[in-house]
Parts: structure tokens; C-alpha cells; sequence
């Protein structure tokens, strides 16, 4: 075959067509009920999002003035077929009352046959299409393109407060009472402005009139968030972004908003999310509000759900974010889940400046507890005997700060039972550092290769605690408490041969009568076996350092994982937790979260640690964990950031920061 023969049998495509073909789409009965279940939904804000639905439906192009035909066809249609169907409806009437008149007629002698029954008119009226705006605005504000029932939270006023109370609610939702009660028992309490965004399973649809037909419970006016985002301050924004009820993981792909800002979205979950930011700068998250209505997806005739539906209605959560504002830049926020009769607990500060833990039901306030806590991961570590190993490389061991912090925090709620896991952070018999030559001999001369010290260290910071608090401990099993150091003594690195770094041989004595001991007691914690050899006996009833293979309960949640081990010997994941079927805390990734029943605490370690890249998003986190007043059911969760020392708004402490209201109202 010839270049030209072959030029000649190439098809060229049309100017200004697709590669789709342009279907005529007719204007009969079938296609009009697709054309309205799009056009009225408004949930295509625009003209433009019309197009291209209503392009994919029909699979052909939809241009402008293709869609403006269609609505003028689709229109016309509309009228002649409801004048059409008025005359039938008005025929049939008269055919009906001549057959009554008929079979009175024949009841009564006059007519020898009865009369025949007319045929049913098989017609149906149909909804007409709303108009639409005619540009492509795709920004409008609801307001701009209907009206609707429900009132609106003053958002100028609302921010003025301190203190706040984040959720969300279902349009066409029936609300929790009890739980709605208890929050405005709150809300009273500690003067806070309370905020439910809606949320909506399925489209919002208008009346003829342009008003939304759907609303809100009545008991939610004067707090709903619907279309403006709120910003409490500068870095934590209350987002009307919707998010599909359904959703089984609705934070997913939402880290990449164009902000160094926090931001809740409002959603029946209450999933968070920290995101790796500079350690030099503010802490960033994104959460999902839970919810304070009840769970309401689409059932079929035999009131069955389907698969996503009936998960999204276990996956529902029943509580809110409180949200504390400091001033301009700083916020401390905490999740609250409600019982099933709708109570939760709290800790914050009173005007006098104590810490004090309330529960709060719909008629009033109780005293609570917390039974116990788990503590961001420790990572307790000798100091280097001069400040060059920390200026070089980063810093290992706790931060002081988040440390003293979370003393007092366990004094002022007089927690029962602390649980932590990573407590000795092995920096003196680590298998990561062991090629880094460089590194090794730095550690060396800064004394942080001294195996016994640092046990030594770690003995006499819980030996502390003992002291200063009158709380049960509980060692979680963790890989850098019992994996390093036993990985240390069983590979006998400790001897500085066989590749291991010759510098580990400075350990060799000591670390030689760990591992007798440790051939009589096999995969026995060799940070137990010290601590235990230093304690007193007073000292070694309060501490537990707990196995792999054993179950460890506060309250119903489950403390017995730390996070690095899951399910048959693969890594954790948020999957293998919420497989227990029951809420657990754990750890090990230094950063908080939420996801499902899986409860993520932070750290205690500093966080531009030595092992840490430029985006960390590591934060100074503990959990606690409520009394349970129901029998049965779990205590109730909670996760305390620890933001310059503090873990919440102190009135006493901060009363009078400055505020930019203004900018803060504009900026919504």
C-alpha cells in the first residue's frame, strides 16, 4: 500500500464534534423524568455541572446551547403533555359520571344492561423544572439561590466566645434530644457558643417557589452552620465543604487544603487526622464533627438497608469538638462522645483557674472521674553530658515541658491508672544507628551509649512518678521497651563484633548479666528485669509491665496494644483495631487520630527529634479515659493536646487576650 493510499484511509474527526456521537435527545415521557431527578437537583450548582451530568447520562456533548434548546424543549413538552393530560383527567371525570348516572339508571328499571366501567386514563402528572440560573457561577451562596426555613447561627456574635461546641445534624434528621439537651447544660455552664453544620443524605431539592422544602430540626435555630465557613481564629476553621454522610472514610485527600489552617468538617463520624507540619510551627489537623442526630439512610420497601447504609448507620457517632480559642493564634480542641442516654464528661478549667471534670446530662451537672489515662509515648533518655549532640543532630528523650504538663494533669485529676508505652526510648542499644558510624561515636562521647545508665534513668523517672502521684502504672509492651533492648542483648551486639559497632562493647559487662538473667527467664523484658531489681516492694505493686498476649482493659477500651505490632505479625493498622469491635488506645506513631474505634495518642518526646525529617506532624497528646455511669457500656474517650505547656483555655490564666473579631467575621 502506497503513503498515499495510506493518508486516504485515515478519518479525520469533524471540527468543533467529540468522539462522542451528538444523540438526538427526544423530548418524550422517559427521558424528561431523567432530565428533572438532574435538573433539580441542586446539588450541580451550576449550569456548567448540568452539562456535563447530563452529557454523561445521555453520553453525547451537552454544549450551552444545546442545554438551553433542551430546557425549551423539555418545557414545551411539559405543557403540552400536562394539557394533554388535564383533558384526559377531565374525560375520564365525565366518562365516570355518565357511568354513575348510567348505574343509578339501571339500578332503578330504567336501563335493562348495566353499564360498562370506563378504562383508567394510564397518565401521570410530572413535576415541572425549576429554573436554573443562567450563568456558570459556581461559588453562589445558597442564600443567593433560594430561600429556606431554618435559622441561621449569628456568626459574628457566635465567634465573640471563648469556649465551643462543634457538630453536626442531618436535614430531615430528628435530633438527640437527651445529648442536645446536655450540650446546651454545657454550653451554659462555660459560657460557649454551640455550632451544627448541616449535612444531608441525598439532594436538596426546591419548590416551585425556590425554597428548600427540606430543613433542619426545629431545636437546632439559631446554631446552624449551612454555607459559610466559620473561623474561630486564625488557625482552626469550622469548613461547610459537604461530605457525603455515607462516607466510610471522609478525611481522605482533604489534607491538601490550600491552608495552614485546622479545619472541621461536618460529618457523623469523628475521625482526626494530624498533618506533618514544621516542628517550628502551629500543629495542623483535620477532623470530622460526629453528629447530634439520629442516623437516618435510605431503607427499600421491606425497610432493608444496603451495605453502605448500614454501615454508615454503625459507623455514626454521637458527639461534637470542643473547641477552646486562647487568642488570635492558639486553640486547644478535644472529641466528646455522648452515652446512650445522650451525658458526657469534660475536664477544663474553671474561672478560678483549677482543672475540674464534670459529666453533663440534659437536666444538670455530676461529678465524674477519670479512671484512667494513656500518655503520649515518653521515649524517657539520659541528657548528653554537653549540648553538641543535640545541635548537630536533634534531640532525643522527652520533652521537659509536655513532661511536667502531663504530671500535673495526672495530679489534678487524680487519675486512678496511667498507661504508657515507649517509655525507654533505647537510644544506647538501638539497631538504627548502628551503621552510622559518625553517629555512634558522637553518642559515645556525649555518654549516650551507657546501656545501664540509661536503664538507671528510667527507673528513677517512674520512681518520680511514684512519688509525686498516687497513680497505678501500667508499661505497655513496646518495641523500643522491650524489642531494642532485648534485640541488644539477644544478637549480642553488646560484645562490638560481628558487624555490630565496637564502641557497643562499652556495655559488655553489664549487658553480660542481663543475659543470664534472660536465659532463665525467656523474652523476659530486660527493662523490667533492672526496674524491678531497683524498686522497693511498695514500688514494684505499682507498676505492671504488661505481654503481647494478654488483654489490658480501662473502663471497656482496650490499652493492651501499643500500635506497632497488628494483626498476625503484619504492622498495625486502623483495620486491624477496629476488628477487637471495641474502642482502643494506642500509640507508637507519635502523632494523634481518630479513626473508627482506634484512638491514636501523641508523644511526650520532643518533637524535632533526631530521627525526624522537616515535616514531623508529631504533637504532645495524652488520652484519658472517663468513668462509665452505664453498665455495660464503655467509658467515654478522650484526647488532651498539650499546646506551650498547657492543655486548655485558662480564664484565670488568659483572660484578657486580645481578639480580632472584625478580621475573624470578614474572614468567614
Amino acid at each position: 500500500m502506497t503513503r498515499k493510499n495510506q493518508q486516504s484511509t485515515l478519518r479525520r474527526k469533524p471540527k468543533g464534534t467529540s468522539l462522542t456521537s451528538r444523540k438526538n435527545i427526544r423530548a418524550n415521557l422517559e427521558n424528561y423524568d431523567v432530565v428533572l431527578a438532574i435538573w433539580n437537583n441542586l446539588s450541580y450548582t451550576s449550569r456548567r455541572f448540568l452539562r456535563q451530568k447530563l452529557g454523561q447520562i445521555f453520553n453525547t456533548e451537552i454544549g450551552k446551547r444545546r442545554l438551553s434548546n433542551m430546557e425549551k424543549n423539555f418545557r414545551a413538552f411539559y405543557e403540552t403533555y400536562m394539557e394533554k393530560h388535564n383533558k384526559n383527567i377531565a374525560l375520564f371525570e365525565q366518562q365516570m359520571q355518565a357511568y354513575d348516572d348510567a348505574l343509578i339508571a339501571y339500578k332503578n328499571g330504567q336501563k335493562d344492561e348495566p353499564p360498562q366501567k370506563p378504562d383508567p386514563i394510564k397518565t401521570h402528572a410530572i413535576d415541572e423544572l425549576m429554573y436554573r440560573p443562567k450563568g456558570d457561577e459556581v461559588n453562589l451562596k445558597v442564600k443567593d439561590r433560594y430561600d429556606h426555613s431554618m435559622i441561621l447561627a449569628d456568626i459574628e456574635e457566635g465567634i465573640k466566645k471563648r469556649r465551643h461546641f462543634v457538630t453536626s445534624g442531618q436535614i430531615n434528621g430528628v435530633a438527640f434530644d437527651n445529648a442536645w439537651q446536655s450540650v446546651k447544660t454545657w454550653a451554659q455552664e462555660v459560657d460557649a457558643s454551640i455550632w451544627v453544620g448541616a449535612i444531608t443524605y441525598g439532594p436538596l431539592r426546591a419548590d416551585e417557589d425556590g425554597v428548600i422544602e427540606a430543613s433542619m430540626d426545629d431545636c437546632f435555630n439559631g446554631h446552624i452552620v449551612l454555607d459559610t465557613n466559620v473561623r474561630l481564629n486564625k488557625n482552626v476553621v469550622l469548613n461547610t465543604m459537604r461530605l457525603r454522610p455515607t462516607l466510610a472514610n471522609p478525611l481522605t485527600g482533604l489534607a491538601r487544603m490550600n491552608s495552614q489552617a485546622s479545619h472541621i468538617f461536618f460529618h457523623p463520624k469523628n475521625d482526626m487526622e494530624s498533618i506533618p507540619t514544621p516542628a517550628d510551627r502551629n500543629e495542623r489537623m483535620i477532623m470530622a464533627s460526629a453528629s447530634m442526630t439520629i442516623p437516618d439512610y435510605s431503607t427499600n420497601k421491606l425497610d432493608q438497608q444496603d451495605k453502605t447504609g448500614e454501615f454508615a448507620k454503625r459507623d455514626h457517632v454521637f458527639g461534637g469538638w470542643i473547641v477552646e480559642i486562647e487568642d488570635d493564634e492558639v486553640f486547644h480542641i478535644r472529641p466528646v462522645v455522648f452515652d446512650k442516654n445522650g451525658c458526657f464528661s469534660d475536664t477544663y478549667y474553671n474561672n478560678k483557674g483549677k482543672r475540674i471534670a464534670k459529666r453533663f446530662t440534659p437536666t444538670g451537672t455530676e461529678k465524674t472521674e477519670v479512671a484512667g489515662s494513656l500518655l503520649g509515648d515518653p521515649h524517657f533518655a539520659l541528657k548528653p553530658i554537653n549540648d553538641a549532640l543535640f545541635k548537630k543532630y536533634g534531640k532525643w528523650g522527652t520533652d521537659p515541658v509536655a513532661f511536667e504538663t502531663t504530671i500535673d494533669l495526672i495530679k489534678e485529676l487524680n487519675i486512678k491508672i496511667v498507661a504508657a508505652g515507649d517509655t525507654f526510648d533505647a537510644h544506647s542499644c538501638s539497631h538504627h544507628d548502628e551503621k552510622d558510624v559518625i553517629l555512634m561515636e558522637d553518642k559515645y562521647h556525649a555518654g549516650m551509649l551507657n546501656f545501664e545508665a540509661e536503664l538507671d534513668n528510667h527507673a528513677r523517672i517512674y520512681q518520680r512518678l511514684f512519688k509525686e502521684t498516687d497513680a497505678e502504672y501500667w508499661d505497655i509492651a513496646a518495641n523500643h521497651t522491650n524489642g531494642h533492648p532485648y534485640r541488644y542483648i539477644s544478637e549480642e551486639r553488646y560484645r562490638g563484633r560481628n558487624g555490630s559497632h565496637p564502641l557497643n562493647a562499652s556495655n559488655s559487662r553489664f549487658a553480660r548479666k542481663l543475659h543470664t538473667m534472660l536465659d532463665e527467664a525467656p523474652r523476659a523484658n530486660p527493662v523490667e528485669i533492672y526496674d524491678r531489681s531497683v524498686f522497693t516492694e511498695a514500688e514494684n505493686k505499682r507498676i505492671t509491665f504488661t505481654s503481647r498476649h494478654q488483654t489490658y482493659e480501662i473502663e471497656g477500651i482496650n490499652l493492651g496494644m501499643h500500635g506497632d505490632e497488628g494483626a498476625s505479625g503484619a504492622r498495625f493498622s486502623h483495620n486491624a483495631g477496629n476488628m477487637l469491635g471495641q474502642i482502643c488506645m494506642v500509640g507508637h506513631r507519635h502523632a494523634p487520630g481518630i479513626k473508627g474505634r482506634v484512638w491514636w495518642v501523641g508523644t511526650l518526646a520532643y518533637k524535632d527529634a533526631h530521627y525526624v525529617g522537616y515535616l514531623g506532624g508529631w504533637m504532645h497528646t495524652n488520652g484519658i479515659i472517663f468513668k462509665s455511669f452505664i453498665k455495660g457500656e464503655p467509658g467515654q474517650p478522650m484526647l488532651l493536646n498539650i499546646i506551650d505547656g498547657r492543655t486548655g483555655w485558662n480564664p484565670k490564666t488568659h483572660p484578657q487576650d486580645p481578639r480580632n473579631i472584625e478580621a475573624l467575621a470578614k474572614a468567614a
